[in-house]
């Protein structure tokens, strides 16, 4: 995995580059995207298809797809434009804006280069007598980019008022082609600022990637704590090209801790309005009159300079008078600006005027929402909150004091409680969430819509109803869900409403509404549209992926690599966060469980040890995702009978014993014991399977405890009832004295579940325990034939339903071979080559199915067999071209694969078999040629007969082999 650290840099040295751009004489160049608009009120790409669903649904329904470029092709072009000057026109400035008028107007930044279709980036710049030349590249039919003058703003892809605006893909990736060279041109002596732009598949990005190094450096200020794009880190980013991440920020903050690093004031606008309005009156040309010019400036110029005398100049008084409070309130305004809290609530004094109630509670809020995140961080680390809370609190209840109308205020005060709610239980709990609901009601009767309060109550209720069970649990769930819902009803695109609703519902879901999933998956999908690097979106999509991986193990082995790679990307982001850990803890443990390498058994307990340290922290239910306990429980009990196996009888025992305790401890889970038991049995079962002896009857016993008291719990649970049946039948193999009457307590279950719920697995069992069953008869070779020919006609059964199934289609094959063999020993030659054609038959088909080594092998032994058994018989062709066929069999795989050491194996026994010396001489020295070298030693006189005397051929190709 790429090393993050490489391309990883601060605002400072943000600062520092434009800084030194600056004294040079030169200045940055900033590339900015949808992202620096959207506080200013205008929506990202999807809010424009929202809107065109909204307010034209026939244009909406016209779209292909249901995708930006797509629905604003849909719209007539007349249409088209005013949708986007609606949005622009209403636009108010939002502060990444302000500061950036300020830093052109003073030559930190030269050159704008927007994707943008609004204009805010001239009325920022106009605010402060800054008047940028304007370029519309898509208007333009011939541009030479080096006569480009700063400060300048270039339109990639036109402007709302302009003839041409680029919406599709095409007409995009047509424009592209003439901006490479105002991108070449925009980094010569620059640094380079990338704002509010993901760079996902748009043409502008590859103009960029384009530039081989950025001299002085290209800073892609990343959306908060989300990384860069797949497409940004590999195309982009890299410290040999002079490219770097910065992130933590959103455009307003970016900007904001920006200014601050560069150590400027607060814009003379609102630092010194009236200065400002002086330099601005300045610009005024006399009024044209008869007798001459009349400057209309003078009234307005007298009373701003009164203005100034005496609130600027006049220095600080306490604030006593109207006029001392209002100039109170300019300089606290200035402490805000410059993020400095602590100074806004010590101006304040400890009687506070009236009229600074508002911004001194205001400060206060800030600062507590400071403490909030601490709280938040303690929580997800396991940490105690309670000093951060307790200062959290105390800030806003003395501005609630201050300020009690502002909702915000009393919102705030409840969100905190809920998230210290999750490090407490008992009492202390109860009175947190008591109090969070009072909190946020008031809030919501002071403003109804206050998205941020209807966010926060729904996820209150979502929190208790993780720690409750039954009905009671359902009924939280149903609550939080109707708060989401109110939520979103606010706003269709709020990210955490989205993936929290999915957390209630995936939970819903797993208290028995199935339907409630598919309206999780689909909430998950919009809100990764939407913001797809969300932190805590991964989360819950990777906690739902485990959830339905525990559900269908035989899917989720399969996924488990690309799962663990997702959770390593997502704790790279975020690796403090103990909920990232820990689900990358449980996914590596059962990525491990599935391996024998030594590798794996450090990876395994490092899982373990993620699993356990969070397994009985009051957050339990919040860190697993949404995951239920109990099922997790199981699942990490199954997972630790699977990584005994991978130990050994003596290294494993240690984690037997804890996978019986956690067995144990999810079978005291109210209302969990059958389901624990069910699921305990089997693996007492595989264990017994890896044993002899005692202890393979003993956990044999155990097994049949577990399976007994499950199906008292539950007696009609029809897999219970299979997989007791398979325990007997490795009672039947264990061969104990009672092969007898373990056969026929595996058939009554069987009979049981098939009267409950009859299938191919039922038909398979029954072939099993028939299989068994039969290999106790080795002195009655007609009773074996007996019960072999019951459990060949459960397979073809079986396989009358499940057709598909390459595992049965596999185990008939086997069950078809031993019944051949039986008949050879009775003499009955047409029942052999019967049984011998069903056995290929169903490897055939297995192999359809299902290619690996173990089919081709089977095959080939069938063939050897079958060929041997024609020879007895005397019909030596027959023979000869059953072997041909094993040979040609084995050929064709090796065609497919001609590096598969396992097939090449398989053709030299073939090879030997037949007597075939040239083919065997040929193979070896393909076996010369593999990397790593096959050794001569792995060859030998014991394993195959034609190395006893071998041919010149044989020995040629032997010498090549390595020692």
């Amino acid at each position: 995995m790429r090393d993050e650290q490489d391309f990883l840099r601060k605002i400072e040295d943000v600062a520092g580059a434009l800084r030194q751009a600056r004294e040079r004489g030169d200045s940055a160049s900033i590339l900015m995207g949808a992202g620096v608009s959207v506080s200013a009120g205008i929506p990202l790409a999807q809010g424009f298809v929202e809107a065109v669903k909204r307010d034209d649904p026939a244009a909406y329904a016209r779209a292909l797809e249901k995708t930006y470029p797509h629905v604003m092709a849909a719209l007539d072009v007349g249409p088209r434009h005013d949708l986007i000057a609606r949005y622009v026109e209403r636009a108010r400035l939002n502060w990444a804006h302000v500061l950036l008028g300020v830093l052109v107007q003073r030559g930190y930044i030269g050159r704008i280069l927007t994707t943008n279709f609004d204009n805010l980036a001239l009325r920022c710049t106009g605010l402060y007598g800054v008047y940028p030349a304007v370029y519309d590249v898509t208007a333009l039919a011939k541009f030479d980019a080096s006569l480009i003058r700063d400060p300048a703003i270039l339109f990639l892809h036109g402007q709302h008022r302009g003839f041409v605006q680029l919406h599709a893909r095409d007409d995009v990736t047509s424009n592209a082609r003439r901006l490479q060279p105002i991108f070449a041109d925009a980094t010569v002596r620059r640094p380079w600022i990338v704002l509010g732009y993901s760079g996902d598949n748009d043409p502008v990005f590859e103009c960029l990637s384009r530039v081989k190094v950025f001299p002085y450096g290209l800073y892609w200020i990343g959306y908060r704590e989300s990384p860069p794009g797949a497409a940004v880190t590999s195309k982009l980013l890299g410290k040999k090209r002079q490219a770097f991440h910065v992130a933590g920020y959103d455009a307003d903050t970016f900007m904001i801790a920006l200014f601050r690093a560069l150590e400027l004031e607060l814009p003379s606008l609102l630092k010194d309005p009236f200065t400002h309005t002086l330099e601005v009156l300045d610009q005024f040309a006399p009024f044209p009159t008869d007798l001459g010019g009349e400057d209309f400036t003078v009234p307005a110029r007298s009373l701003c300079q009164n203005a100034r005398r005496v609130l600027i100049d006049g220095g600080i008084p306490e604030p006593r008078r109207d006029a001392d409070v209002e100039l109170a309130r300019l300089v606290m305004q200035g402490h805000l600006f410059r993020g400095d809290y602590d100074a806004v609530i010590a101006h304040g004094g400890e009687q506070v005027p009236p009229p600074l109630h508002r911004l001194v509670a205001i400060a206060l809020g800030v600062r507590a929402d400071s403490a909030h995140e601490r709280v938040r961080k303690a929580v997800h680390e396991l940490q105690d909150p309670l000093p951060c809370l307790t200062a959290a609190l105390a800030d806003l209840d003395r501005a609630i004091t201050l300020a009690p109308d502002l909702a915000e205020l009393h919102c705030e005060r409840g969100a905190v409680r809920w998230t210290a709610f999750e490090a407490f239980t008992g009492e202390a709990a109860e009175d947190l969430a008591a109090r969070a609901r009072v909190d946020l009601e008031h809030a919501l009767r002071l403003e109804p819509d206050l998205l941020a309060a209807l966010y926060n109550a729904a996820y209150g209720e979502a929190l208790v109803a993780q720690r409750q069970t039954g009905e009671a649990c359902t009924a939280g769930l149903e609550r939080a869900r109707e708060g989401f819902r109110k939520a979103l009803e606010r706003d269709p695109d709020h990210v955490p409403s989205l993936v929290n609703a999915a957390r209630v519902l995936f939970a819903l879901a797993s208290a028995g509404e199935p339907a409630s999933a598919a309206e999780a998956a689909a909430l998950l999908q919009r809100a990764e549209q939407i913001e797809p690097r969300n932190y805590e979106l991964r989360l819950t999509a990777l906690s739902h992926s485990l959830r339905e991986g525990i559900a269908e193990w035989s899917v989720f082995q399969a996924e488990l690599p690309v799962l663990v790679e997702r959770a390593e990307s997502m704790c790279a982001t975020n690796p403090s966060d103990v909920r990232g850990r820990f689900l990358l803890g449980l996914l590596q443990a059962f990525d491990a469980s599935l391996s024998e390498t030594p590798e794996a058994r450090a990876q395994f307990d490092a899982g373990w040890r993620a699993y356990t340290e969070t397994r009985d922290a009051p957050q339990w239910a919040r860190l697993a995702g949404g995951l239920r306990f109990d099922v997790l429980r199981q699942a990490m009990a199954c997972v630790l009978s699977m990584e005994a196996c991978n130990r050994g009888e003596e290294a494993g025992a240690a984690y037997y014993q804890l996978a019986d305790e956690e067995f144990a401890a999810a079978a005291m889970l109210p209302g969990n014991a059958a389901a624990t038991l069910q699921q305990w049995g089997p693996m007492l079962t595989l264990r017994a399977d890896a044993t002899e002896g005692r202890l393979r009857l003993q956990l044999l016993d155990r097994a049949d405890e577990k399976f007994a008291a499950a199906l008292a719990a539950a007696p009609d649970d029809p897999e219970a009832l299979l997989e007791w049946s398979a325990a007997k039948v490795a009672r039947i193999e264990a061969n104990d004295g009672a092969a007898a009457a373990s056969y026929a307590a595996a058939l009554d279950l069987l009979r049981r579940a098939e009267a409950i719920e009859p299938g191919a697995s039922i038909h398979v069992g029954w072939a099993k325990a028939c299989e068994a069953y039969a290999e106790t008869f080795v002195d009655d070779p007609g009773r074996k034939i007996t019960i072999l020919r019951e459990a060949s006609d459960r397979y073809e059964r079986a396989l009358a339903e499940a057709s598909d199934n390459g595992e049965y289609w596999f185990d008939w094959a086997g069950c078809a071979h031993e019944l051949a063999e039986s008949f050879i020993e009775v003499g009955a030659p047409d029942e052999v080559r019967r049984y011998y054609r069903t056995a290929l038959n169903a490897c055939a088909r297995a192999a359809e199915l299902e290619v690996h080594a173990d089919i081709l092998g089977t095959q080939t032994m069938l063939l050897g067999s079958m060929a041997e058994f024609e020879e007895t018989w005397g019909d030596l062709g027959a023979a000869a071209m059953l072997r041909q066929q094993a040979e040609a069999l084995v050929e064709a795989a090796l065609r497919r694969e001609p590096t598969n050491r396992d097939l090449l194996e398989y053709a030299l026994e073939i090879y030997d078999e037949n007597k075939n010396a040239v083919a065997f001489a040929a193979l070896v020295r393909k076996l010369a040629r593999l990397d790593p070298p096959f050794p001569r030693s792995a060859l030998t006189a014991d394993d195959y007969e034609l190395l006893e005397d071998p041919s010149p051929e044989i020995r040629e190709a032997l010498a090549r082999l390595a020692p």
